[in-house]
């Protein structure tokens, strides 16, 4: 009986940990998008995020499974489809590394690496799960620079 107890007890406080901790799995924020998470976004809601390690800053790096036929694996796939349609330069990997040394805010990655796939990084800004929309206009507001201008003076 005491141990059934002290399982009881220890139990508790795991999952009262996991809740004031914010699991991803049992948190009170479960729910939120990286967006709502991040502090300060722009350009279709993604998050200023330092770029993960071999990521060339020019393309969007789509982070998620690979030639899987779950849900995350069909988002993943449906959106460097639609990225290859209209003309945009991506890459995909299953993983994101960041450098030990490099100057991570671990709040804003956890905002964004905790939802679900695809994660997206372009040049410094990262969002989880964008349409294929947002990553287009995210892309040509960050990458494409604007066309210039003529000026009649």
């Amino acid at each position: 009986m005491r141990l059934l107890r002290i399982l009881f007890v220890g139990s508790l406080v795991v999952v009262i940990w996991h809740f004031v901790g914010g699991h991803p799995l049992l948190s009170i924020n479960r729910g939120l998008t990286a967006s709502s998470n991040a502090p300060e976004s722009s350009y279709a809601g993604f998050a200023q995020l330092i770029e993960p390690n071999g990521a060339n800053p020019r393309t969007v790096l789509i982070v998620g499974p690979i030639n899987c036929p779950r849900p995350a694996g069909v988002r993943c796939t449906s959106l460097a489809a639609a990225l290859d349609s209209a003309g945009v330069p991506y890459a995909r990997t299953e993983q994101a590394q960041f450098s030990p040394s490099a100057n991570l805010d671990g709040d804003k990655l956890s905002a964004v690496m905790n939802n679900d796939p695809p994660i997206v990084f372009i040049n410094g800004m990262a969002k989880a799960n964008p349409s294929a929309d947002e990553v287009i206009e995210a892309y040509n507001a960050i990458i494409k620079p604007a066309p210039a201008q003529n000026k009649v003076y």
